[in-house]
């Protein structure tokens, strides 16, 4: 492990990041593959670099990892409009083990827990979302996402299980999604759906 960085690599990380935030949205509204994988091996290089790195317990080594954090979701939040949530998740989760604020972590766990709902894993989507939702600084679009997550896993659990548990943790999840992002049309369509299919169980 290299025992330390000169500050100038701190500068290479937040440039790499700031190219990662910029580039990813514009390969993603342009559909641009050549503009993708020019992030891809950005992030690439720069896990690369900080794998190497014998990170301490100090405020500029802290800011490097959440910074490693954040580069990580932004370059999962492109794959995931290229609907390649498998690599967006493998490429959040090492942000994850980069993380040191309760704030990153909490962040990329949102976006994680979405990953993992799309793979199939619907208990995991649950628990990771959960975890995210314990930061009480999680932003409202983060909570409403979080909890759209958790609504999803549990509906998801319901129809193999039919159980009214499942069913109501899926309701209330997604009352509290649409109740901090009102504009998640979506929810509301599918909240409707689970309303209905509650009043038809005997209670």
């Amino acid at each position: 492990l290299a025992p330390t960085y000169p500050p100038a690599m701190r500068s290479v990380a937040v440039h790499l990041h700031q190219k990662a935030s910029l580039w990813g949205r514009a390969a993603a509204t342009r559909n641009d593959q050549i503009m993708l994988e020019r992030v891809m091996a950005s992030w690439g290089f720069q896990d690369s670099i900080w794998s190497q790195y014998d990170f301490r317990p100090i405020p500029e080594d802290r800011n490097v990892k959440n910074l490693l954090c954040d580069h990580a979701v932004e370059v999962a939040r492109m794959l995931e409009e290229f609907r390649r949530y498998k690599e967006a998740l493998q490429i959040v989760n090492r942000g994850i083990e980069y993380g040191e604020s309760n704030d990153a972590l909490a962040k990329a766990k949102v976006f994680a827990s979405f990953y993992h709902f799309r793979g199939g894993s619907f208990d995991s989507a649950v628990v990771v979302a959960k975890e995210a939702l314990t930061n009480d600084h999680l932003n409202g679009n983060l909570k409403a996402r979080a909890n759209h997550v958790v609504g999803l896993g549990y509906t998801y659990m319901y129809q193999d299980s039919n159980s009214a548990e499942h069913l109501d943790a899926a309701i209330s999840a997604l009352n509290l999604a649409i109740g901090l992002d009102p504009s998640m049309s979506d929810v509301r369509k599918l909240l409707k759906e689970l309303r209905k299919k509650k009043a038809t169980i005997p209670s």
